[in-house]
């Protein structure tokens, strides 16, 4: 173990060391892919955080909201000559005292039991009266007549009662019934609090109290943070609650303050440590948006040099945020989402994947500071801004991927959206050649069967893929006309701030080459579709939807031999579903050749002796020269080469780490064995249904 140390506070997703730029917004909850700086391309298909291919993310921008406490004025009553009270006081003439909460005064003074006190910090509007005063507790007393009340009710018993400074008098025994009943104090507020504070009443006084997070500092609200030991310095002691074998390590030099978290190998690759505590969050209302700011790094080295170690998960209400891996200690901003608001939750901080822990001779993981922070430059959580890409400065950032010319096109441009609008544009050229568009987006987390919908007009035949996350959740098979998609959106991506792309990404493995394809999208929305799950593990599992965007990211290859029919697609033959009326057909021929489907799933929860696990059902009637091979994250796979003239079910453990992440599972239909890549055999077919994430006793627990 070393611990690392850099002078750099701020840095961008991409580095992994040292750098000058600016602090960048990683996504709320990116699992299973590579993250790289906005601008910047990173669409070869590196592997990263759990062995998903992903492309570039792009920092989250946004303003913030906030709204201070709400002062209640009540209704009010008063004798003649009486001076009117906020909070539904009674008031006679006679030296009158004004109060809030339902107090009573009466002509010449008197008694009243109920009324609040005075106050010096302007609660009561003129203090005590000439003629009277208000006492600790709300006794108001006078010269002259008696009036009793009780809960507020005042009466008088005719003649006239004197006081100094006035005379009043009331006619055959005034009475009023105005007083609203008090309890020896205040009941309501009736004050303007400042932001990020809200009115209590205490001991019948109001008061102006912060929300959690803000401390009182010379009449204002100051952010005085959430998070208890933020520094992992064990300070105060038991702040964290340390399991399966990670440590603090107090005066560990760190990149912030001394301290940090620490994870051995051994305890990364099996026990999977971590530290948690319990924290209560504001609502959203009362603080704007908040960002986790987090330092951490890891040492990770193999038998060929350095290697990509794990990222830090830093779970908020279930909800993972990850920092991606750093050789040397770095500061990411991750933007809070809708779930991360309004209650007490658990805070949690592990290691995000144990990925590199079968080839790593090194391996650890070091996390030394994890904040809530606010100020940050975030989209407001549950929004989508500008999805009609109108705004300026955009949200959006481009990004190309150039081989050849003419050069791939990223772009929002005037007048080519619905009704002539900005929309955002792609382009590419060349099979080698790649164009997307990347924003910030916040899915709200109570919007039933959530879905992204947007517009859109491509070359025909031709797929846009959808990002969360910097993981693949749709892809639209485009007809030429203008087309409306929904692409549901999974568990991990309900109520959590991360980016949202649109991209067109390399043609398969034919190599490089002319090849047009062209899209304008428009029209972003979050909305509810009832064609998507309600508790969205698996978008569609039985590809019974019948969308435009669609889960799954299909490619084929028949490496360039004619007689190849590789097919990946939907089948709508319902003779061929185990149910329902569809299911996903592999269908491949050529020794090299091969035919893939990618669909995302959110991993689920270990059971108390099982692992999460994929299951699914597939049909194989021959497999003489094929196999199908199945693999989700974290170096987890399968490999599947039985006959099965009948639906038979499979299980494919996942990583426990990186439970409540999003990952993409690819199923791969292959020759078996060597027999020359462009050697054709009699087709083999595999179809899939049903899948369902669950948990199998086969598979390790977290």
């Amino acid at each position: 173990m070393r611990s690392h140390r850099c002078a750099i506070l701020l840095v961008s997703v991409a580095s992994v060391g040292c750098s000058s730029s600016s602090t960048t917004i990683v996504d709320g909850a990116a699992g299973g892919g590579s993250s790289s700086a906005a601008g910047s391309s990173n669409l070869s298909g590196a592997t990263s955080r759990g062995g998903t291919s992903a492309h570039p993310q792009t920092s989250n921008i946004g303003g913030s909201i906030y709204s201070g406490g709400v002062s209640s004025v009540g209704g009010s009553s008063a004798n003649s000559g009486g001076v009117t009270s906020t909070g539904g006081s009674l008031a006679d003439s006679g030296g009158a005292t004004v109060s809030i909460g339902g107090s009573s005064a009466n002509a010449g003074g008197g008694k009243s039991t109920g009324g609040s006190p005075a106050s010096t910090g302007g609660f009561a509007a003129g203090g005590a009266s000439t003629g009277g005063y208000v006492a600790a507790g709300g006794t108001s007393s006078a010269k002259g007549g008696t009036s009793n009340a009780t809960g507020g009710a005042s009466s008088a018993t005719g003649g006239t009662s004197s006081a100094t400074g006035g005379t009043s008098s009331a006619t055959g025994g005034a009475s009023a019934t105005g007083g609203a009943q008090g309890t020896g104090g205040a009941t309501s507020c009736a004050t303007s609090c400042p932001a990020h504070s809200n009115c209590s009443v205490t001991s019948g006084t109001p008061t102006c109290v912060c929300v959690n997070g803000y401390t009182m500092s010379g009449g204002a609200c100051v952010w005085s943070g959430i998070i208890l030991d933020p520094g992992l310095q064990n300070i105060p002691a038991g702040a964290w609650t340390l399991q399966k074998g990670a440590v603090i390590q107090a005066n560990a030099g760190g990149n912030i303050e001394a301290g940090q978290l620490y994870v051995d190998k051994a305890t990364l690759c099996t026990s999977r440590g971590r530290a948690s505590q319990s924290i209560v969050m504001p609502a959203l209302a009362d603080v704007g948006p908040l960002s986790l700011r987090v330092a951490s790094n890891g040492d990770c080295t193999n038998t060929s040099g350095s290697c990509t170690g794990s990222g830090t998960s830093i779970i908020v209400n279930g909800g993972v945020n990850i920092a991606p891996y750093h050789s040397l200690s770095a500061i990411d901003q991750i933007c809070l989402g809708d779930k991360a608001y309004g209650g007490s939750m658990s805070v949690v901080v592990r290691p995000s994947s144990r990925a590199a822990c079968a080839a790593a001779t090194t391996l650890d993981a070091v996390v030394d500071h994890v904040s809530i922070e606010t100020g940050a430059n975030c989209p407001t959580p549950g929004t989508l801004p500008d999805g009609g890409f109108e705004s300026t400065p955009s949200n959006w950032t481009p990004s190309v991927t150039a081989a050849n010319s003419p050069p791939p096109v990223a772009e929002i441009k005037v007048g080519i959206g619905t009704a002539g609008s900005m929309a955002a544009h792609l382009n590419t050229n060349d099979r080698c050649q790649q164009a997307m568009i990347t924003g910030p987006t916040s899915p709200p987390n109570a919007l039933p069967n959530t879905a992204i919908q947007f517009s859109y007009k491509g070359t025909a035949g031709e797929r846009l893929i959808i990002q969360q996350g910097g993981v693949p959740i749709a892809s639209t098979l485009a007809s030429g006309t203008q087309q409306v998609g929904k692409a549901c959106l999974l568990e991990s991506n309900k109520g959590m701030t991360q980016s949202t792309s649109f991209g067109i990404f390399l043609n398969g493995s034919t190599g490089c080459g002319a090849y047009v394809k062209d899209f304008v999208i428009d029209d972003l929305a979050f909305v509810s579709d009832a064609t998507c799950p309600a508790t969205s593990l698996v978008p569609d599992p039985g590809f019974e939807r019948v969308d435009p965007a669609g889960m799954w990211s299909p490619s084929i290859s028949n490496n360039g031999v004619a007689a190849g029919v590789a097919f990946s697609g939907v089948s709508a033959v319902a003779s061929e579903a185990r149910s329902g009326s569809h299911s996903f057909k592999l269908v491949n021929n050529v020794g090299c050749g091969n035919a893939q489907v990618s669909f995302p799933i959110t991993v689920g929860a270990s059971g108390a002796a099982a692992g999460p696990a994929l299951q699914f059902y597939y049909r194989a009637p021959a497999l003489t020269s094929s196999s199908l091979t199945v693999t989700g994250n974290s170096g987890t796979a399968l490999t599947v080469a039985t006959v099965a003239t009948t639906y038979a079910p499979q299980v494919l453990c996942l990583d426990p780490t990186t439970t409540g992440q999003t990952i993409s599972v690819t199923m791969n239909l292959t020759n078996l064995s060597s027999i020359g890549c462009s050697v054709t055999y009699t087709a083999e077919t595999v179809w899939i249904d049903d899948l369902s994430v669950t948990t199998d006793p086969s598979c390790p627990i977290d």
